[in-house]
């Protein structure tokens, strides 16, 4: 009889668990600053398979991306200049249970992305 509540116990709070997890929203910002002396034409972020597409950052000016994450996946960011550079780099591996909060620096000597999560 003991053991029988004590398994009930266990599962109904397994189960409030799962539910609570299942209702955390996981977040991703990304947040593209133009450092550079040429303005940014497109800055597109891929992940899970959709593109984040922010258009027109002047020098001096940042533009600001969220995503939902709900799974294991990488993403990337291709960044096109005004010049006709075109940059790529590959993101961060972001998984569901946390909310990420990344700075990308467009510089006139290339993209560095500084990474973050709560």
């Amino acid at each position: 009889m003991y053991f029988s509540n004590l398994l009930k116990k266990c599962i109904s709070l397994s189960i409030i668990f799962s539910f609570f997890l299942s209702c955390t929203k996981n977040v991703g910002h990304l947040s593209i600053e133009n450092e550079s002396s040429q303005r940014v034409l497109t800055a597109k972020l891929i992940v899970y398979g959709k593109e984040y597409v922010v258009r027109d950052v002047n020098p001096g000016s940042t533009a600001n991306v969220k995503y939902e994450v709900f799974d294991d996946t990488e993403y990337v960011v291709i960044v096109d200049i005004e010049s006709g550079k075109t940059h790529k780099t590959k993101g961060r591996y972001v998984t569901s249970g946390l909310s990420y909060f990344d700075k990308l620096r467009i510089e006139d000597k290339g993209i560095f992305l500084e990474t973050s999560s709560k």
